[in-house]
């Protein structure tokens, strides 16, 4: 069986007592969930203070500007609506990988880093 942690939501190795992604104390009763058919509400990170937007398929936490969830690659509900190239300015749909205008490569929006790790 996994331990779920309640911060980060990811399932950890029974033996572990801090999670492996977030390092937050793992709680011995919170098991791995079972299957959810409804969508989480994003949280607010307490250390960052910004949204965090809940990925639909694997409920893991992710920067509010990912393409992408970074555990399971699923796009997620709440996309960002475009990206500014930083070369011309002109604003591009949120999952283009070059400037419609320059074609400039459109890098990928910073990853919000937790400081405690």
């Amino acid at each position: 069986t996994r331990i779920l942690c309640l911060h980060c939501k990811s399932t950890n190795p029974i033996h572990l007592r801090t999670c492996y992604i977030c390092e937050n104390v793992l709680t011995p009763t919170s098991t791995s969930p079972k299957k959810r058919t409804s969508i989480s509400i994003p949280t607010i990170s307490k250390q960052t203070n910004t949204m965090m937007i809940t990925c639909s398929k694997c409920f893991r936490l992710n920067n509010p500007n990912a393409r992408f969830c970074d555990w399971c690659s699923a796009y997620p509900d709440h996309a960002s609506t475009s990206i500014q190239c930083t070369k011309c300015h002109t604003n591009n749909d949120s999952f283009a990988k070059f400037c419609s205008t320059c074609g400039c490569v459109l890098e990928p929006p910073l990853r919000i880093i937790d400081t405690r790790l």
